[in-house]
């Protein structure tokens, strides 16, 4: 009776053993994937971020053009059209706020420099490139 006691006993302590390796073995696989999980988590994260700057940077651009929101073009004074022409190399002038012939033909080459409709006038797509020269 003892003899079958004494392998009971064994087979339990050894069947016992085996499914603690086993729990171990387990444990660690649902280690690393909680770990590979927060990796991911962590990824995703770093991707939103990198989203939201490029979605707010496409708020920011129309037609491929940043629009400087600082000087609406409706309120542009004449200085700052020739000053902005001057720093963009389009005007030799003066800047005085007087419009004339050459602060009109300087506008003409920068709008046909830039892909637009030489008219002379400064409207919104104009204003759009020009502005980016202002200090």
């Amino acid at each position: 009776m003892l003899r079958i006691f004494l392998v009971v006993a064994l087979v339990l302590a050894l069947s016992g053993c085996a499914a603690t390796k086993k729990d171990v073995s387990t444990a660690q696989s649902g280690q690393e994937l909680q770990a590979r999980v927060a990796d991911l988590e962590a990824q995703l994260k770093d991707k939103d971020s990198q989203i939201q700057d490029l979605q707010s940077k496409l708020a920011r651009t129309q037609k491929g053009v940043v629009v400087t929101p600082a000087v609406d073009f409706s309120k542009a004074t004449p200085k700052q059209i020739q000053a902005a022409l001057k720093n963009a190399g389009f005007y030799n002038g003066t800047i005085d706020g007087k419009v004339g012939k050459v602060t009109k033909d300087a506008i003409k080459e920068f709008q046909k420099a830039n892909g637009l409709n030489p008219d002379g006038v400064i409207g919104k797509q104009t204003w759009a490139k020009l502005s980016q020269f202002l200090n």
